[in-house]
């Protein structure tokens, strides 16, 4: 009896010790060159293994990865410690990853001392930064050691520093994965990193890279200034005659938000400054995906999404409302806005605009949409009615251009880059689509200048992270590469990008875009613009 009572116990005690694993490392005994190895998987940012540290070194980048190699696990609990150091502009936010089913989907703790705030957050594929749980006026001393934890048991996560509980919550999304550390922006050093927890299959987990960044491509220095700083989205802009311009930008929310609004931004000069945000339109719901153009008479003209689509708590459901379109107008360059003016389609449940519209030679106004296929929605009477939209292809957000009478050039998004379109009779019918750019390289913006060449810029969310410009001299055709550039390649992740182009009666042409980090403004969300001269475009174009 007794034996068979030790027998039980050692069964149990094995069982249990078969259920739990356990990784420490105090990070000596690498070589400067090792790069993690054996035991860590460098994914992104600069890292090195210096001292008995794990040291993140690029203060400009936001999420710098290092993930535990070949060890997943569900329920887990990890323990670290972590000092920030470097420029007090940076963010210097240092981070736990956990459950990381891949690159892109996972959960992390962010401790940002800069700001003296720490999140709980994931990333999804779609989405960089989904912040579920938050404390504020937590100070993260910089040049100090302290030490993170974070506990996940089922669906409940809690994070302590140095020791406090700080944060709790519970979230479903990922049940398993990797362990790791994360970086944003700033220097961060991390030592004496532990974990225990119930393994699971690391099989699942694929490990996936950005394509190396583009040393070829020529990088053109240009002015570049703030035009918004505290929000941005998506800016669309528009030409107001001369020297003068206009934008629609997102505001007040991220990329998604029930308080999202649309501001309005001018420039008498040209792009070199610009005014103030004032809002142009703020409903209960989330208003968003702005498109715009000015009439032959010079009215401004907005069309845009308001999105019911959220639950009563706010949380983003796309099942639980609709996107409607609506459309106001400005009579006085910006000043004052109509009342909105619903636009309706027959079996379109949800609409959503995007980008420039253009007016073409013979009257009719095309303006992009997007909603399961992209395309462009025609109105044939200066916008009074508006016919259904026509999709051209499988693709999402569409720039177009009128290269002369009833010949049009679509250049489109896809999940693998931008592709060209054309159309010989004003966009009834178009061809199939032809590669331009490689995966990662979009949207696009698209202008015909006064030269006659079409100019098209890029947002480059692979390294360098930025705008990247073309020109072409046979309507589209072809977009040599001796006639790109990078007009910017300092953005301070891949959350970028969305130009709006314009030429302006100088001949300059001006590009206005956004960025989350960037030497204007490290640390907000805001919009850009660029100033391209006669002679820069001139080198574009040889």
């Amino acid at each position: 009896m007794k034996k068979a009572i030790i027998g039980l116990w050692l069964c149990l005690t094995f069982c249990l010790m078969a259920e739990t694993a356990s990784f420490k490392d105090d990070f000596s005994g690498y070589s400067m060159l090792s790069g993690g190895e054996p035991n860590w998987d460098m994914h992104s940012g600069k890292w090195e293994f210096i001292n008995g540290t794990a040291r993140h070194t690029d203060i400009m980048f936001n999420g710098g990865l290092l993930f535990l190699k070949g060890k997943s696990f569900s329920d887990c609990n990890i323990k670290v410690r972590f000092k920030p150091e470097g420029n007090k502009r940076f963010v210097r936010a240092g981070g736990v990853v956990f459950r990381a089913r891949d690159c892109y989907n996972f959960y992390w703790i962010h401790y940002d001392c800069q700001h003296s705030k720490i999140f709980l957050a994931k990333r999804t594929t779609n989405r960089m930064w989904i912040p579920f749980a938050e404390k504020h006026n937590v100070t993260v001393t910089p040049d100090v050691w302290h030490t993170a934890e974070v506990s996940a048991i089922g669906p409940k996560i809690t994070a302590k520093l140095d020791g406090m509980l700080v944060l709790e919550a519970e979230d479903k999304s990922f049940k398993e994965g990797r362990v790791g550390l994360r970086s944003g922006m700033g220097i961060l050093n991390f030592d004496d990193f532990e974990v225990t927890g119930t393994p699971s299959d690391d099989g699942k987990f694929v490990m996936t890279y950005e394509k190396s960044e583009d040393v070829k491509t020529p990088r053109i220095q240009v002015p570049r200034v703030l035009s918004s700083v505290k929000g941005g989205y998506f800016p669309v802009m528009v030409h107001l005659g001369g020297q003068k311009l206009g934008a629609i930008i997102r505001a007040n929310a991220g990329h998604v938000g029930i308080s999202g609004r649309l501001d309005w931004i001018h420039s008498e000069d040209g792009g070199k400054t610009w005014s103030k945000p004032t809002v142009l339109v703020d409903s209960k719901w989330d208003d968003r995906n702005p498109a715009a153009y000015v009439t032959r008479d010079g009215k401004v003209v907005v069309i845009y999404s308001e999105a019911s689509t959220y639950d009563a708590n706010g949380n983003f459901i796309r099942e639980a409302g609709t996107y409607d379109l609506f459309l106001v107008e400005s009579a006085d360059g910006g000043k004052t806005w109509s009342p909105k003016r619903p636009i309706t389609f027959k079996d379109f449940a949800n609409n959503s605009v995007y980008g420039q519209g253009i007016i073409l030679s013979n009257g009719d106004i095309l303006v992009p949409w997007y909603w399961k296929g992209g395309g462009f929605i025609r109105s044939t009477d200066g916008g009074k009615t508006w016919q259904p939209p026509q999709r051209i292809a499988s693709c999402s957000e569409v720039a177009f251009v009128e290269t002369a009478p009833n010949e049009l050039l679509a250049i489109a998004r896809s999940s693998e880059g931008c592709h060209t379109s054309r159309s010989l009779d004003n966009g009834k019918t178009w061809s199939a689509l032809k590669k331009l750019t490689v995966k990662g390289i979009h949207p696009a913006t698209v202008i015909k200048l006064k030269n006659g060449k079409l100019l098209a810029a890029f947002g480059s969310r692979i390294r360098p992270y930025g705008i990247k410009v073309a020109t072409s001299g046979d309507n589209g055709e072809t977009w040599p590469e001796e006639n790109m550039a990078f007009i910017s390649w300092d953005c301070g992740n891949t959350d970028c990008g969305y130009p709006s182009a314009v030429q302006l009666e100088d001949g300059s042409v001006a590009i206005i875009s956004y960025a989350v980090g960037s030497p204007l403004h490290p640390f907000a969300i805001h919009s850009q613009c660029a100033i391209l001269s006669p002679e820069i475009l001139d080198k574009l174009s040889k």
